[in-house]
């Protein structure tokens, strides 16, 4: 996934150990459960240190630049705490979660959200004024991004961008009318891949040309629609 959304920039090595059984019980760590007894609410400082008891040699994990940790039992599906990544093995163990969590270290990266209930096109240039339009923001509601809810597809350009990925000659600001021709952003190429709209005060609308191709194609693991897996 990486290496495709990076356009060969990223790839990973590493290994795995375990399983490895926590001292303690999830009561212990965790305040609810939900979802058939799965737990939530939990103390992922105090699992991390517990983890790391059990672990054979755990100093050289520690040495790696992400560490995921995979917890049978723990119902929300992915947290992200700086370099350790706390994924559940029951009902998050999936490209998008894994791909979310570890996008979080790209130049800090936060969530896509999104403009819902816009049945129009009312946003006008203030894009941080939605006070006199139908529109709120939901903070994982960009059902294209893995940055939001419930897919595998390609981070958005302006994503990209953040991340490092997307260098300046692929993109282009536009500030007069005119034709202008925009690539696909699944696959590499030296052209532009995205357009700035400048509106002023530093903000911006951005044109990318999504197509089915690749991770956002029909073959991508996982697909928006899983409103369960919501992320923190």
């Amino acid at each position: 996934f990486f290496e495709e959304v990076s356009y060969g920039k990223v790839t990973f090595s590493g290994d795995s150990e375990g399983w490895y059984v926590l001292p303690q019980y999830g009561s212990n760590y965790c305040t609810f459960t939900l979802n058939g007894g799965l737990w939530y609410g939990c103390n992922t400082s105090q699992m991390l240190t517990d983890a790391l008891s059990v672990i054979p040699n755990c100093a050289r994990i520690g040495t790696n630049d992400i560490v995921i940790l995979l917890i049978h039992g723990m119902g929300t599906v992915g947290l992200s705490g700086g370099k350790y990544k706390y994924i559940a093995a029951t009902n998050g163990f999936f490209v998008d979660v894994i791909a979310h969590e570890i996008g979080h270290d790209f130049n800090a990266t936060q969530h896509a959200a999104g403009l819902d209930n816009c049945s129009t096109y009312p946003v006008g240039t203030n894009l941080f004024n939605l006070a006199n339009t139908p529109c709120f923001l939901g903070r994982y509601t960009d059902g294209y991004d893995t940055m939001a809810a419930a897919n595998s597809y390609h981070f958005n350009m302006f994503i990209k961008e953040k991340m490092g990925f997307l260098l300046p000659l692929k993109i282009q600001t536009v500030t007069n009318n005119g034709d202008y021709r925009l690539k696909r952003p699944e696959t590499p190429t030296n052209l532009v891949q995205m357009i700035k709209l400048p509106l002023g005060n530093e903000m911006f609308y951005f044109l990318e040309y999504r197509t089915m191709t690749g991770f956002d194609g029909p073959g991508t693991p996982e697909v928006l629609g899983d409103e369960a897996r919501l992320r923190q």
